[in-house]
């Protein structure tokens, strides 16, 4: 035998004790699948480096091994150099990423294998490492709108004014406050963890709305910081020293948040102060320690190096905020003083109240101011803390949602709610906030105003002049003629499978149970609460009680306002749809029981906007309403600002724990006129704003596929749904509603 042949057959008698050994050592799951095992194996012995690629693989978990050569083999299907080069990288692999991880790598080779070739395919497998960072850097990161239907509930929860969780589209701000929003970065990345990184979020939106709260930017220390000498430096000192203070706020009033931010702050460990700012920190953590202490306190650190910063901190704005704040006083000054106008009227007019004859005779020369009063609140260490209770002559009243929410805003802004505030009651002198704005309205030209009789008008927001149009909009209710009754008949034929589909899923929230957890007694004991209990005893902490999870049966204390879009645009299929979705969803509340109510609403101009009731809270679903909703026609364009106002405030009066208005559209706001573009799109935020302020949660149904561009604006980036097929409106109507409820 040649010297070549006797190599050959040793070689092959190497490579098959080999075999056999790596076969018989492995043994397990490999014996069940033995003939994958074996194409593996010769595949990768078929190459010099085969056996150390098999020694590799050997050394992982039984799940990862099966994984490894599960995909060997798939590969080899297509290309066994593809599949020889992702085994000699498997393992490395398995530690870079997890295996769903290492799979989207695969996947990846293989496709640009499929459309480039074999080249390709081994190039993306040889980027594993940049591959790898990508990933890791992909499933780190948290964003923002998957977590703002978390995020707004609980900032809302936390009491004080209503503060819009949003992003800024400059990523360079950070995480900040204009103390009407918060801005949050649109992705957080922060930490290598993503459970950390969507815990952050939520931290930052408790540090920004304790700023808020707590009176980082009330008027008084804002003015003060505004003439600091060195401004850059004078605002990162007061930053680093409001949160010592505000997290020694939160400390004393909200103890487990505080634990939470504790927590983030360790991950990336904290420096030791310098004796100035320890001396600095133990003034602020005083129960009376106020924003003003802060601004006495930076001009004893100048020079003195700043402490390294909380990761829940972000930044300051100040000039923003001072902005916005000077808008706002303005113009809730007027809103209150016009209220307070109102509300008296309210008061003097029940049963028990004075007659309005006798008023100026049984209280002589007294000032409007002087008979609402607010009762006695906290020092201004607790502004914001306590909501004020509105007095008149010296007796508690009903105060309505939205004189609540301004009186309590106006408090945060300056620690108390002025005299000269509330001056707008009183018959003799009664005051009038929209005289000023009255002298400069425009009007449509050649079109009068006419007040005619049940007309009303609303105030309508002015972008441009960042002011109100008082009294702008003329709003009329104008009946629906009955429509075909076939309709109605024919709809319900249409969809009788999905209807009942329908019904189910709503029958089955009336069965849902609530599992309340944190509980002094239960069904069954709450591993987390019972955790967080004995670490509390393991720092010598008292053991909380409350470690039981119980079952509760879903109680729905819920009222809709479905306000509908009947403008021009709206003719055709789309009215179509509109009738159809309206007729399923009557059909399905029906099963709830839920109050609800429709509007359609339109207009032409400021002077001619209209509603049309299809159903009012009071009324059945009866063959009325149904005819009603069939006779929907197509009317002009779309003042929806106005429309909110109204709907909103018809909801706001309608006693339920959950008030939602729904508006289903087909497209942005807009009118004949100025009411176009953003001038539209800013007054219908603002519309949404002051419902959200008075306790409706907004949300919009609407088929314009370039509603992403303005509806996140308006509504908030959770608050709305983009249909993409007209025909499957009425599908999703109802499935939406269902969503938003339970």
């Amino acid at each position: 035998m040649d010297p070549d042949s006797r190599w050959i057959l040793k070689e092959m008698v190497n490579q098959t004790t080999e075999r056999r050994l790596l076969f018989a050592d492995s043994g397990g799951w490999q014996t069940q699948n033995r003939a994958q095992w074996q194409r593996v194996q010769a595949l990768l012995l078929r190459h010099a480096d085969g056996s150390a690629v098999l020694e590799s693989i050997r050394s992982l978990d039984e799940a990862q091994q099966r994984f490894v050569v599960h995909w060997i083999d798939v590969v080899a299907r297509s290309d066994s150099e593809l599949a020889r080069v992702f085994a000699s990288r498997a393992a490395r692999a398995l530690t870079l990423m997890d295996s769903i991880g290492v799979e989207h790598w695969l996947i990846q080779a293989m496709d640009a294998y499929d459309k480039r070739g074999l080249g390709r395919g081994v190039a993306v497998l040889e980027e594993l490492d940049s591959f790898a960072a990508d990933y890791a850097e992909r499933h780190r990161q948290v964003r923002l709108d998957q977590q703002l239907a978390v995020l707004q509930p609980i900032v809302i929860g936390l009491g004080g004014r209503s503060l819009t969780v949003t992003t800024d589209e400059s990523a360079s701000n950070g995480a900040y406050t204009d103390s009407e929003s918060i801005f949050l970065p649109a992705t957080q990345r922060h930490f290598t963890d993503q459970a950390l990184n969507r815990q952050l979020l939520l931290a930052q939106a408790v540090f920004l709305w304790a700023q808020n709260y707590y009176g980082t930017w009330q008027q008084s220390p804002l003015e003060q910081l505004a003439v600091l000498p060195r401004p850059q430096e004078s605002q990162a000192i007061y930053a680093m020293l409001e949160r010592f203070r505000v997290e020694a706020r939160l400390a004393r009033d909200l103890p487990g948040l505080h634990r939470y931010l504790q927590e983030l702050q360790q991950q990336g460990g904290e420096t030791p102060l310098s004796p100035a700012w320890q001396q600095a920190r133990a003034r602020l953590d005083r129960d009376d320690a106020l924003a003003d202490d802060s601004i006495a306190l930076v001009e004893t650190l100048r020079g003195e190096a700043l402490p390294e910063a909380a990761p829940y901190q972000g930044t300051i704005h100040p000039e923003r905020v001072r902005q916005v704040l000077e808008k706002r006083l303005v113009r809730e000054r007027q809103q209150l003083q016009k209220s307070l106008s109102e509300l008296e009227q309210t008061v003097l007019g029940r049963p028990q109240g004075q007659p309005q004859a006798d008023d100026k005779k049984n209280n002589p020369g007294q000032a409007p101011g002087d008979r609402f009063s607010v009762s006695e609140t906290p020092a201004r260490a607790e502004a914001g803390r306590q909501q004020p209770q509105l007095e008149y002559r010296g007796r508690k009243v009903g105060t309505p949602a939205q004189v609540q929410g301004l009186l309590t805003s106006i408090q945060q802004d300056l620690g108390e709610v002025p005299e000269d505030y509330l001056a707008g009651g009183g018959n003799d002198t009664p005051y009038d906030a929209d005289a000023e704005e009255a002298r400069d309205r425009e009007y449509t030209s050649g079109e009068p105003l006419h007040y005619a009789e049940g007309a009303l008008s609303y105030p309508e927001w002015d972008y441009n002049r960042q002011r109100y149009r008082q009294d702008y909009c003329i709003l009329r209710e104008q009946p629906l003629k009955p429509g075909d009754p076939a309709f109605i008949h024919e709809t319900l034929q249409k969809y009788r499978g999905p209807l009942k589909s329908i019904r189910r899923s709503f029958e089955a929230v009336l069965g849902e149970d609530r599992l309340l957890r944190r509980q002094p007694d239960g069904d069954d004991i709450d591993i987390d609460a019972l955790i967080e209990a004995q670490a509390d005893r393991v720092r010598g902490e008292e053991m909380d009680d409350r470690v039981y999870s119980r079952h509760r049966r879903v109680d729905r204390d819920i009222a809709v306002m479905l306000m509908v879009d009947m403008s021009g645009s709206t003719r055709g299929w789309v009215n179509d749809a509109e009738r159809e979705s309206l007729v399923l969803l009557c059909e399905a509340l029906e099963t709830l029981g839920d109050r609800y109510a429709i509007y359609g609403f339109s207009g032409r101009t400021h002077t001619r906007c209209a509603i049309y009731p299809i159903k009012r809270f009071d009324e059945n679903y009866s063959q009325t309403v149904r005819e009603r909703i069939s006779g929907i026609k197509p009317q002009t364009y779309t003042r929806m600002g106005v429309a909110i106002r109204h709907l909103g405030g018809l909801l706001g009066q309608v006693p339920a724990r959950t008030k939602l208005l729904v508006t289903l559209s087909d497209g942005k706001p807009e009118d004949y006129g100025s009411y176009r573009g953003r001038y539209g799109i800013e007054d219908t935020r603002r519309a949404l704003i002051e419902a959200r302020r008075s306790g409706i949660h907004a949300f919009c149904i609407t088929i314009d596929q370039a509603g992403g561009d303005y509806l996140p604006h308006m509504y908030g980036p959770a608050n709305y749904a983009v249909i993409d097929q007209v025909s499957q409106l009425p599908l999703k109507v109802a499935d939406i509603y269902r969503r938003l409820t339970t």
